[in-house]
């Protein structure tokens, strides 16, 4: 925000609180600053100030020494009780950028070039809220990104300060969670008959043989399946005897899927590839795999003929794609 004084108006140090004499503003939005007016206004012989959006006038001698370059951003945050004036981060100032893939089925490359020149680019983690360095090969602000099916990237430029060691401000983690694994090339079908238990959202838990997976909606002659909404707990076992074949994937996936080896849980997907780093789960020799895929309800309310209210919801759509697919297999790690 800016405001505006007389011209026989005292420095700001001995202002008193909310003296409207002594300080007129301008108005006031979180818009950017007008640079234009500023300058018109300084032309003219008027004293402008340029300030933070509620940021208490009696802290101001931190900010000026942090503008003359005497402090560190975060000497400035700790000396001017930033924390204790606002209730959101500091973080909100930087340059902030979002992207997004929105096919379920295709990943998306690009060269992106940010108009933030030597700041450093992080990623945050939207699931964890932490965060850590983006790599880059020359230039901070020109980005080779690669996004899979429906993932997202929230990047933060960042200025280069160093922490001060002594702050009292928000710690920032800068160890991000570990990303969804990254598949090479070379992969190995799990081939295997699957036993499915099937349980119904508000319905009775039913079990199926499966040989080979489908998609569950197009269980033709099997209603219950093809109506099916809800968990569905898929079991297999499989050998393992190549030690360089460390990542699971699903392959295809209608629904959210989480994932248990050898009893050990590996995670759960909901977005992107359905890929699980399976290091320190696999056991040479027989595998326990469990898969557990939880559905839409488009189909099970499709399948209430009884019931109206379902009907009137449902009546409309098409079956959709249920369950997991595959093909599930075993490849090894990008490099």
């Amino acid at each position: 925000m800016t405001t505006e004084t007389p011209l026989n108006a005292s420095a700001p140090s001995a202002w008193p609180p909310h003296d409207p004499a002594t300080r007129r503003t301008l108005p006031t939005s979180s818009t950017p600053l007008d640079p234009a007016r500023v300058e018109a206004l300084t032309a003219a012989g008027r004293k402008v100030i340029v300030g933070l959006e509620m940021f208490p006038w009696t802290t101001t001698t931190p900010l000026e020494r942090w503008t003359r370059g005497e402090l560190t951003e975060q000497q400035f945050l700790d000396q001017a009780g930033w924390y204790e004036s606002w209730s959101h981060h500091w973080g909100g100032y930087r340059e902030i950028f979002f992207f997004a893939n929105a096919s379920r089925a295709e990943a998306r490359d690009l060269e992106a070039l940010f108009p933030t020149g030597d700041r450093r680019p992080w990623r945050w983690d939207l699931e964890t809220g932490t965060r850590a360095p983006m790599p880059f090969s020359g230039r901070p602000d020109t980005l080779v990104l690669r996004l899979e099916p429906l993932e997202s990237l929230l990047l933060v430029f960042e200025p280069v300060i160093p922490r001060d060691p002594g702050s009292t401000g928000p710690e920032e983690s800068a160890v991000s969670a570990p990303r969804p694994a990254r598949p090479g090339r070379d992969w190995l079908p799990v081939v295997a008959p699957w036993e499915v238990d099937l349980r119904p959202a508000g319905g009775t838990p039913f079990h199926r043989r499966f040989p080979q997976l489908f998609d569950l909606s197009l269980a033709a002659g099997d209603p219950e399946v093809a109506g099916f909404g809800g968990i569905a707990l898929y079991r297999a076992e499989f050998d393992w005897t190549d030690e360089t074949r460390t990542v699971l994937g699903l392959g295809t996936v209608h629904g959210v899927s989480s994932v248990r080896l050898n009893g050990k849980d590996l995670g759960v997907r909901w977005w992107g590839r359905h890929l699980y780093d399976a290091t320190g789960a696999l056991a040479r020799g027989r595998n326990v795999l469990e898969v557990e895929v939880t559905t839409t309800l488009g189909n099970r309310m499709r399948s209430l003929k009884d019931n109206p209210v379902a009907k009137s919801w449902s009546w409309w759509f098409p079956p959709i794609s249920m369950g997991l697919v595959g093909p599930v297999q075993l490849m090894k790690p990008a490099d």
